[in-house]
């Protein structure tokens, strides 16, 4: 399986992008873009790229308050405060998702500046009330830019709400083989590993004779 995934994060002295790929249980993310947090370069040079991969099919996540990124391009916006399915939030399931992936050496993060990118367990402490539920605290202020991309790569790897871009452009690829997602992946996947998902070839739907026998 190869997941295309790009996360973005508004949070911080500059908005920042990533791209990602999780393949075969394998989650490695790619270096890190940055833009200048004026609107106007954030609506000239982010929303176009991030853009031009919600419409590749790539997993597309981006935490930011307003959610006009999320808007003008179809990615997910996606708080870390978030609840997510079963009332956790966003930040405690994604975090789990990130220990588990380090405990397997199944994460690569990106080659430049890697330790930044390592998340210190002191972020999120858990503790449980006089009912036995969990109760989560977050040290907000700990968490740094590439914190929230690392986080939201993890979340991405089981993230996809139907509905979606993405959902949409999976299921048209399902449908129309011939034109499958799977070519689409970041640049840096390389072509083996895109030829190695290609999807096989059918002959359903295909008119066999002059009686209209047709193959199911």
């Amino acid at each position: 399986m190869v997941l295309p995934i790009c996360v973005a994060t508004l949070s911080g002295p500059s908005a920042q992008m990533l791209r990602a790929v999780y393949k075969d249980n394998v989650l490695v993310m790619g270096n890190v873009t940055k833009y200048s947090p004026n609107l106007a370069d954030i609506n000239g040079q982010l929303v176009p790229s991030l853009s031009a991969y919600v419409n590749k099919g790539m997993v597309s996540l981006v935490d930011e308050v307003s959610g006009d990124v999320s808007k003008a391009t179809g990615a997910n916006r996606v708080r870390l405060s978030d609840k997510h399915n079963g009332g956790h939030p966003v930040i405690s399931v994604a975090l789990d998702r990130y220990n588990e992936l380090k405990r397997t050496n199944a994460i690569i993060t990106p080659k430049d500046g890697a330790s930044r990118f390592d998340i210190p367990h002191s972020i999120v402490d858990v503790s449980y009330n006089s009912n036995g539920e969990p109760v989560y605290n977050i040290a907000w202020a700990e968490l740094r830019p590439e914190h929230i991309l690392t986080i939201l790569c993890c979340y991405g790897t089981f993230y996809q709400p139907v509905g979606s871009a993405g959902y949409f452009k999976r299921m048209m690829s399902a449908l129309h083989s011939d034109r499958s997602e799977a070519r689409h992946g970041p640049d840096w996947i390389t072509q083996s590993v895109q030829a190695k998902h290609e999807p096989a070839k059918t002959l359903a739907g295909q008119r066999m004779d002059d009686k209209d026998t047709i193959i199911l």
